[in-house]
């Protein structure tokens, strides 16, 4: 077998009228131990510039012209086949190869791994001229692609940077006559006497990088080459649901031979070192990117709704800070008894799967919905969003999609039972139907009265305490079979995941009541939610 390699590869630089001086010329070679190294490819980079440029056997001489850009000079056309170096090389992908024949002839092309093996082959007639190539890697990190025709038989080596597939392909892609007896290609270069230059030399046994900034000609010895890994952006961070100004520890998992780093936390702020501390000083819901690069490639991660930080006020489950619903609304917690509640209701307007919940806007939608709706008081987002969350049916509920964020759940009627026992329901009234207990729900209520766009609860709020910190709202309804909203700010109506017959069980406080009513209504109305934790 003929293998053609580098050695070895050279870089002509031509600057004239700058300081008087006319050209350099840069040379590489490559050693491990003092033993010579075949080189099968190097990257040129300007880092000033933001350029690069690729120097294989067939380009082995590129010229240069002060912020003019460059030509590269191929090989002559002859009497036998020539054997263009694949491009790229190293592969990520794939990499595109181009054979010249000077007559019609047979071609084999035969893809071998570094032990001999066959992996894929391609064996057919072909007219004169020049073929183009595709040719896919498998999962092994170097292979010999051998082409061979009319008694000539000539190798390349190929570098795969990303065994991610398992079978090698080569893919027959097009032909062209022969046109010319030299090829120039123009490539954009700029370049000036010291500029920052990277060089990366590829060989078998991996690579290495040289990194100067020429100002006359010279000659460059690679050594010390490393193992070639492919490069994935990885990461952890310490704590995922958080109060503001905490602290977050962010670690850097990534593989590879990695050079750089840079970190987006979302909330405006980055990074470049490796391990990064970030302390987030506003409540939200933030996506955090991490960019990794070795010396010629990058990778990037991007985790959605990666740190979820919650305001802190009254939040006092242990370890659960805030939740966050598929929207980003953040809500805050509170512990009461052994279990855990939103202190706020429910304003989504996904499923926790992303799913839209459709908007029922008027009847007779709302009155023929079956598979799940909602809506927002009097159909204005914008007023009453925040404050008092959305108005959902009962089908939305106990869809499969999941009505809560992941890890809670619309609360069962035993589970209301529980927290009205908690604030003082006797036990032998929470099976009865209508308001029960005289305080019980005032101790539910939230104590805010004070009109902002417009009331929360309205006078007299009746016993309202919110002593243990549930911070129950009037949101109002939809009634159906009435076809209007009713009673923001006088009434808060909260389903249960428990039906009745032809009806679903729910929760009500009333401004003017200090009790809490347990009844059943049709599934169709709209009412708000609260989630408990599983």
């Amino acid at each position: 077998m003929r293998t053609l390699f580098l050695l070895p590869l050279f870089l002509m630089v031509i600057c004239e009228g700058l300081d008087g001086q006319t050209s350099i010329s840069l040379r590489f070679s490559a050693e491990i131990n003092g033993i010579h190294q075949p080189l099968d490819s190097i990257r040129v980079q300007n880092i000033t510039r933001e350029t690069d440029t690729t120097l294989y056997g067939n380009d082995t001489v590129l010229m240069l012209d002060c912020g003019t850009g460059a030509s590269e000079w191929g090989t002559e056309e002859g009497s036998q086949m020539i054997f263009f170096s694949p491009f790229p090389n190293p592969i990520t992908q794939s990499a595109a190869v181009r054979i010249w024949l000077p007559r019609d002839s047979r071609l084999t092309l035969l893809f071998y791994d570094i032990q001999g093996r066959v992996h894929q082959a391609f064996d057919q007639p072909l007219h004169a001229g020049y073929h183009l190539f595709m040719v896919h890697p498998g999962n092994e990190t170097f292979y010999v692609l051998v082409a061979e025709a009319d008694g000539v038989r000539l190798a390349h080596k190929l570098i795969n940077q990303n065994q991610g597939s398992s079978q090698c392909q080569i893919t027959y892609s097009a032909w062209q006559p022969m046109t010319s007896r030299f090829r120039t290609r123009e490539i954009s270069f700029p370049w000036a006497p010291g500029d920052s230059m990277r060089y990366v030399g590829f060989a078998a046994s991996g690579f290495n990088v040289i990194v100067d900034n020429p100002n006359q000609s010279s000659f460059y010895t690679f050594k010390n080459f490393q193992p070639l890994l492919p490069l994935v952006a990885n990461f952890s961070v310490s704590d995922t649901l958080i109060t503001k100004n905490d602290t977050v520890q962010f670690t850097d998992f990534s593989t590879g031979n990695l050079t750089a780093w840079k970190w987006f936390f979302g909330d405006g702020a980055g990074s470049e070192v490796q391990n990064p501390v970030h302390v987030y000083t506003s409540a939200g819901i933030f996506n955090v990117t991490l960019i990794v690069n070795d010396p010629f490639n990058a990778d990037t991660l991007n985790i959605v709704h990666c740190i979820m930080v919650g305001n802190g006020i009254g939040s006092t489950c242990p370890g659960v800070p805030v939740v966050v619903d598929f929207n980003g609304n953040v809500y805050n917690t509170v512990q009461i008894g052994t279990q855990c509640w939103m202190k706020e209701n429910l304003k989504t307007s996904n499923y926790r799967n992303g799913t839209l919940i459709p908007h029922l806007s008027v009847n007779p939608v709302w009155f023929g919905d079956t598979t799940g709706g909602m809506c927002w008081y009097n159909n204005d987002s914008a007023t009453y969003t925040n404050t008092y969350g959305a108005l959902y049916d009962w089908y939305a509920v106990t869809k499969a999609d999941g009505l809560c964020p992941l890890g809670w759940h619309v609360p069962t009627d035993l589970e209301w039972q529980a927290l009205e026992i908690y604030h003082g329901v006797q036990v032998s009234q929470v099976n009865s139907t209508g308001f029960r207990s005289l305080n019980a729900g005032g101790k539910m209520k939230s104590t805010r009265s004070t009109p902002l766009a417009h009331p929360r609860w309205s006078s007299p709020n009746t016993y309202a305490t919110n002593s243990e910190g549930f911070e129950a709202l009037p949101g109002g309804i939809w009634l159906t079979f009435e076809g209007e909203f009713r009673s923001c700010g006088s009434s808060g109506v909260w389903w249960t995941s428990t039906s009745g017959i032809n009806s679903a069980i729910y929760r009500e406080l009333y401004y003017n009541s200090g009790g809490i009513r347990r009844d059943s209504y049709s599934m169709n109305s709209g009412f708000s939610v609260r989630c408990v934790k599983d």
